[in-house]
């Protein structure tokens, strides 16, 4: 066994090298147990009552110490609280100090991060020979984690991904219907569907559509053609509810849809690629997102092999762009709320009318194609608007099957060109974006515009108006949840939280933020 100093006791090496504070006090040996494994040793002796080390999953996770003390072959610096994790028990909110590779400066009292003090307000004391409250009384709590066979119990599970509905795939030639769309007069929402050529894939679109199309958000479907030479005039001649448009000549994309959009009636947009299918429920789970301040909502997108193709975008500070999530699993809980990104694909992306005019529409130094989406999000955010991420409105791309997907030749090429033009409009902004090598994952930099992340363990019930009153004050709340039902798992994320169903997602969520 190894000995360092611990502000009086000693640093044990246990399985895996990592060092665990034993305690010399009243409460030595105390600490839950997963497995059989010992998650917790506490020891008092510094100004904060205790020095904690902690196990989640396997995960070693660190230490909370202050005034300099050293935990086993880790000096902490003085004054800093390293990374936290807020428990709930029944005395109210607790906090134990989880340690991370960089720290932050110890809070106030009152504040959500606040370490544990004996007697603070609002927060249970945690000292020898009281196990009713605060972090011990947690850990040690039944329905937590307490041993290998609770682990899974009452642990929320996300549902499997349902089939693809045989509508959403491309119709064989022979299966082409007349289709009848139920738009209206008056709509509240335009749908702008741009094309070239891609008759098939415009068609299945609209199949997909149908079902959508109700009185309860009255829509109309704008089909913008750039000159196609396929025939799809003659099929949306068979198709009522469409007002079709054809340009005299080919556009682009971008020229494109900003002509289309002037013969829109409605008061938002709705751009959709002509090689989308839509989910049953897409068109509704965007409505319900709008707000006074959001400008704009985007879908989750995932290709028709189902997997992720983008839980809404990055923007690094040098311009480049990335899909969160893609080739993932869609149903991951990193994907599976709602929230603020950095830009959405026009692929599938629903935007206030009298902010695109106010804009000026898709800016056409972009033309054909590309960076036009990442820069309407930039100007609607510098007019004080929201971007946000629906994951219950799901589209199925067929990407690239207009312009392809080789950067060197046809209109893909344009994306490289357009990453320099847009860096260099929007490098003040960019400023306050990350470069790849400053956090640990995509998974952070996605949550960015959330504000500081604070990881959660709640074993309920939700704590709605102080889960809210803590994203009002800049936190990106993640939440390992025990037990709950599947309405209020689904209320959380719509509130733009994430949700963990296990103590392995919880860990696997501290492993991706720096």
């Amino acid at each position: 066994m190894d000995q360092d100093r611990c502000g009086g006791g000693r640093a044990a090496s246990v399985g895996g090298g990592h060092r665990v504070a034993e305690a010399r006090s009243p409460l030595r040996g105390v600490g839950a147990r997963v497995g059989g494994r010992r998650l917790l040793r506490h020891h008092p002796g510094n100004d904060l009552g205790f020095v904690y080390r902690v196990h989640l999953g396997g995960l070693h996770l660190g230490a909370l110490a202050q005034g300099g003390r050293s935990l086993g072959s880790r000096r902490l610096q003085p004054g800093v609280l390293q990374r936290r994790i807020l428990l709930f028990g029944v005395s109210g909110p607790h906090l134990a100090g989880v340690g991370s590779a960089s720290g932050y400066p110890a809070p106030a009292i009152g504040d959500p991060r606040a370490a544990i003090r004996p007697g603070a307000a609002g927060i249970g004391p945690v000292a020898a020979g009281n196990r009713s409250h605060g972090f011990l009384q947690i850990l040690e709590s039944p329905g937590t984690v307490v041993s290998a066979e609770k682990k899974t119990q009452g642990l929320l599970t996300l549902p499997p991904a349902p089939q693809r509905p045989r509508a959403l795939l491309l119709p064989a030639a022979e299966s082409w219907e007349p289709l009848a769309l139920t738009t209206s007069p008056t709509p509240r929402i335009s749908i702008v569907i741009p094309c070239f050529n891609g008759v098939a894939h415009t068609y299945a679109c609209l199949r997909s559509l149908e079902p959508e199309l109700t009185a309860a958000v009255p829509c109309e479907v704008l089909v913008a053609d750039d000159g196609s030479t396929d025939g799809t005039a003659v099929r949306m001649a068979q198709v009522q509810g469409v007002r079709y448009g054809v340009n005299a000549e080919n556009l682009g994309f971008l020229r494109n849809v900003n002509r289309a959009v002037q013969r829109a009636r409605g008061d938002w947009i709705l751009l959709l690629n002509n090689d989308v299918r839509v989910w049953p429920g897409w068109l509704t789970a965007l409505w319900q997102t709008v707000g006074p301040d959001t400008g704009a909502v985007v879908s989750q997108l995932v290709y028709p092999n189902g997997r992720l193709q983008e839980a809404g975008g990055i923007l690094w500070r040098d311009g480049r762009a990335t899909n969160f999530g893609r080739g993932d699993d869609p149903q991951k809980p990193e994907y599976q709320f709602v929230r603020p990104v950095d830009y959405g694909s026009a692929a599938s992306l629903l935007v206030r009318r009298s902010a695109w005019e106010a804009i000026g529409g898709f800016d056409e130094i972009y033309t054909p194609a590309y960076y036009e989406d990442a820069d309407l999000a930039m100007a609607l955010r510098q007019r004080g608007y929201h971007v946000l991420y629906q994951p219950r409105s799901i589209a199925i791309h067929h990407e690239g099957a207009t312009l392809g997907t080789d950067l060197q030749t046809g209109g893909k090429r344009h994306q490289a060109l357009n990453r320099w033009r847009f860096a260099v409009k929007w490098a003040a902004a960019l400023q306050a974006h990350y470069l790849p090598d400053e956090c640990r994952s995509d998974r952070q930099a996605s949550r960015r515009l959330q504000g500081q992340f604070l990881p959660l363990v709640d074993r309920g019930p939700v704590r709605w108006a102080q889960f809210q009153a803590w994203q009002e004050e800049g936190y990106a709340l993640s939440v390992w949840w025990h037990g709950g039902t599947t309405a209020d798992r689904d209320r959380l994320q719509q509130l733009g939280m994430e949700v963990l169903p296990s103590d392995r997602e919880f860990a696997r969520c501290l492993s991706c933020y720096s």
